[in-house]
């Protein structure tokens, strides 16, 4: 993992798109294993049946951005903010993880709802509206779902590896 690491960002789109889907897809593969791995009358309980319930949602949720990641036709802003995040999970760095999550998630605008316009004259700085400071959960459905199910991958990763990461 450590390897993706020194990969990752370093001006290669294709190369990133494919490091950070088997990032993710060892993740969802190592959710997945431990859920297993849980006898049976943990998996029977109804947090057994809802972390399961979280998993095979997620599995659901994120197979839209694999499919672009996989094809290498991700757009720039969103694989931006998916190399951040993952740069900052690697590096066990799960709250900064969970920042650039949030920046990705509602954006940096100081109306993340998409309000740009609040009285009758019109904002002077308004072409200065970028990217970044779009709130992509708006952008359409399928990207709401996949940056919906994020945090649930950080929670888990960073309960799982926490302690064994800085060893």
């Amino acid at each position: 993992m450590q390897a993706y690491r020194k990969l990752i960002g370093k001006g290669n789109a294709k190369l990133d798109q494919r490091l950070i889907r088997r990032f993710l897809k060892f993740l969802l593969d190592l959710w997945e294993l431990e859920l297993a791995a849980r006898p049976e009358q943990a998996r029977r309980t109804t947090e057994g049946r809802t972390l399961s319930a979280m998993l095979k949602q997620t599995v659901n949720y994120i197979h839209p951005l694999f499919a672009s990641l996989k094809s290498k036709t991700t757009e720039e802003a969103v694989l931006a903010a998916v190399r951040e995040i993952v740069l900052w999970m690697l590096a066990g760095e799960y709250i900064k993880a969970n920042d650039a999550y949030l920046r990705f998630a509602i954006g940096n605008a100081p109306w993340p709802i998409g309000v740009t316009s609040v009285g009758i004259h019109s904002r002077t700085g308004r072409e200065k509206i970028f990217a970044h400071h779009i709130a992509h959960v708006l952008n359409d459905e399928t990207q709401r779902k996949y940056i919906q199910v994020s945090p649930g991958c950080f929670c888990w990763l960073a309960g799982l590896f926490f302690e064994w990461w800085r060893h």
